[in-house]
């Protein structure tokens, strides 16, 4: 199963965010078991650090960003991935981005916290709770 975690998905894990934070660590973790095959866009670790600088230190937020680049790979993002999100017509970019990146790596779902962001999107989108009662691991 390949996922593209959105970034709402790590800010729940660094920023511990309830009731959203455990069934999003359990997202990571199955990447990091080797139970899901995880991607993630360029712009998620920009848009981490940015959010994430106001409240935790720098050397957590690098740590976290180690692991996320250890643990998932980190799409690919070019001049076709940017036509793509274009035509999707989304009203955040951002967003479109992430679904044509989704939609170019073959990913069967989009992990989100804002599954309605999604509506348009080549690639369904999941919230991590349904995710995880949805789909069997071995």
């Amino acid at each position: 199963m390949k996922i593209l975690v959105d970034t709402n998905i790590f800010l729940d894990i660094l920023l511990q965010r309830k009731p959203l934070f455990k069934d999003s660590q359990r997202v990571f973790k199955l990447v990091e078991n080797q139970l899901a095959e995880g991607f993630i866009a360029p712009i998620t670790i920009n848009n981490i650090v940015y959010i994430a600088r106001k409240s935790h230190q720098q050397d957590r937020i690098k740590n976290f960003i180690t692991a996320m680049s250890d643990t998932f790979e980190i799409c690919q993002m070019n001049s076709d991935i940017v036509r793509q999100a274009i035509k999707l017509h989304f009203s955040d970019f951002e967003d479109a981005l992430q679904a044509s990146m989704a939609a170019a790596h073959h990913c069967n779902v989009i992990i989100t916290s804002n599954i309605s962001d999604y509506q348009h999107s080549p690639v369904p989108a999941i919230a991590a709770n349904e995710f995880l009662s949805q789909f069997q691991f071995s």
